[in-house]
């Protein structure tokens, strides 16, 4: 949960630290029956990755969930990559959701690694997927039906929060790191679009970006 963007912040810090030196879509309606969506996880639910290297590939499919174990098996994974001459370095993402402070951390290390990142055809992207897609060289979205799409869903709540409150809240540390992180990833003007709606984002309004609006504010770079 957010919460964990606590916990771990002073090592995404210093994770995103060590990457600079140390039309407006409209809210769509809920995803189309037969979308892959996204959900939240509970803890116990783990990751799932997988590494193609077949003809000069590096690829790494990462799906499932997010869970407070998917950063080290990552880079783990990217160890095995170190040692292999790639033609393409690539994330393939199909999450069905999963920890903010995981997402943060498995960014980070996608960034560093200069790899690009894919969401995966048919899939609908939310907030823990939306942040690791940020984090590509180049943010690759495929045409597909149904279509691929990201969804600025609202960040979950930590647990010290009113639980009846729809709204998202953040502490300033929280709202601090989100920021850094974003800004370390996209655009300034992307960055601080892509937060303001992640702020606004509530328990039941998600707003749903196709790939031509995700390429118009700056999330997408390719479609094809």
């Amino acid at each position: 949960m957010i919460n964990r963007i606590s916990s771990k912040a002073a090592l995404i810090l210093c994770l995103l630290l060590a990457l600079g030196g140390c039309s407006t879509p409209k809210t769509a309606p809920p995803p189309e029956p037969g979308a892959k969506t996204t959900s939240a996880a509970t803890p116990s639910e783990r990751s799932d990755i997988e590494l193609d290297q077949r003809a000069g590939l590096c690829h790494v499919l990462l799906r499932g969930n997010l869970d407070e174990y998917t950063a080290r098996r990552l880079r783990q994974t990217m160890s095995e990559i170190d040692l292999t001459a790639c033609r393409s370095k690539r994330v393939l993402i199909d999450l069905q959701g999963g920890l903010v402070g995981s997402a943060l951390s498995v960014g980070a290390i996608i960034k560093n690694r200069g790899f690009d990142t894919q969401i995966q055809p048919g899939t609908v992207c939310l907030t823990p997927c939306l942040l690791v897609f940020a984090s590509g060289r180049e943010r690759i979205m495929l045409p597909s039906v149904p279509p691929t799409r990201i969804g600025l869903s609202q960040i979950p709540r930590d647990e010290d929060f009113g639980h009846r409150v729809c709204a998202t809240e953040l502490t300033a540390p929280q709202a601090l790191t989100l920021t850094r992180y974003l800004r370390a990833m996209l655009p300034l003007a992307t960055a601080n679009t892509v937060m303001q709606k992640l702020l606004a984002a509530t328990c039941d309004r998600t707003e749903y970006l196709d790939a031509a609006a995700a390429q118009n504010l700056g999330l997408a770079t390719v479609l094809r």
